[in-house]
């Protein structure tokens, strides 16, 4: 195994720790995971997934097949089962026959499904309302409006977006940009990435990143992460290296194959950027990238999605120094650290 070297992740990585995807992708999860949060603690959904998003989604008001919603999501329709047993164990959905083909069944919101696209509008609302505290500047109906256009001409499956057409336009453009990305990066001769590998790439910064802050971050389980992490191991993109002074927190690190991948993606966002513009129109494309930018470091995503491994440390050293010297001695330092 060949490790990556410092001069071959600092190369690729500004233009990979922020790009237009990672903005979207970025604003999709925080949207997704604060609504969920409001609908388990706030509104009684205690059995409910990020996962499970999309599929309600998809599903709606009139119902679909697994084989649509395996399409929509670029998955195999076999994991998209797994899912859809998980939901329907959970009570949200059930299985009925089709009116056209009996003998094909129709994934159907129970009425506690449907209870909860109520509850998730209401509790989207005031994640929306988050959103714009924190970003006033963010005008979200045109947001909308431009998602809206691209969804239309991406052909992407319509979904009621009569109370939350942010969100929900949002929802259906990062599931297929992620789709995209992994199709656009494959073609550089790396033809077995899975969708879930992005539950750790993402995230994985230039001096790695801890297991459970990924599980953390994306709310699973850290046993789902060292599943996936074991693929990414095997397949020569990561490696596991043990923390200084302990031994049992596990980082994860990129190999050089692994920053040879990321290089790929960044490209692939290039090549993403260009489809999406022939759509929208540069200028147009520029405010879209402009205004997720914005809320990307508006909701300071950045921090969430790759911390620091030593922001403990250093909170300690700052706290230490800033008693030495006394408040204006520390601002002095801090103006002179910067200059440097």
């Amino acid at each position: 195994m060949k490790l990556a070297t410092p001069n071959a992740i600092n190369d690729i990585w500004p233009a990979y720790q922020s790009n237009f995807a990672r903005h979207v992708l970025g604003v999709a999860r925080f949207l997704q995971s604060d609504t969920m949060a409001t609908l388990r603690n706030e509104q009684g959904h205690t059995a409910l997934k990020l996962s499970y998003e999309p599929y309600i989604s998809l599903i709606g008001e009139h119902g679909v097949s697994l084989t649509e919603v395996a399409d929509a999501l670029g998955i195999s329709k076999q994991a998209a089962n797994q899912t859809a047993n998980q939901i329907e164990k959970a009570g949200y959905i059930h299985r009925v026959s089709s009116d056209t083909d009996k003998r094909s069944k129709l994934l159907q919101l129970t009425d506690r499904g449907l209870n909860l696209l109520a509850d998730g509008a209401a509790a989207y609302k005031l994640t929306e309302s988050k959103i714009l505290s924190a970003a006033p500047r963010c005008d979200v109906k045109e947001l909308a409006s431009a998602l809206d256009q691209l969804v239309s001409q991406l052909n992407l499956s319509p979904i009621d977006t009569r109370q939350v057409k942010f969100g929900a336009q949002l929802s259906r453009l990062s599931d297929h940009i992620n789709v995209r990305l992994m199709t656009l990066t494959s073609e550089f001769g790396h033809p077995n990435l899975r969708l879930s590998f992005a539950h750790i790439l993402l995230h994985i910064g230039p001096r790695g990143t801890r297991m459970q802050d990924v599980a953390k971050v994306r709310q699973v389980s850290k046993q789902a992460i060292s599943a996936i992490a074991s693929e990414l191991e095997e397949l020569g993109f990561i490696y596991r290296d043990a923390e200084v002074g302990n031994k049992r927190q596990q980082i994860l690190r990129f190999t050089a194959q692994g920053v040879q991948l990321i290089g790929d993606s960044v490209t692939a966002v290039g090549r993403l950027k260009q489809e999406f513009s022939e759509y929208l129109g540069t200028e147009k494309m520029q405010r879209l990238e402009s205004e997720f930018y914005y809320l990307y470091q508006q909701l300071g995503l950045k921090h969430e999605e790759f911390g620091d491994l030593y922001q403990p440390e250093l909170h300690k050293l700052a706290s230490e120094l800033r008693k030495q010297l006394g408040k204006d001695k520390a601002h002095d330092l801090a103006r002179i650290l910067l200059s440097q």
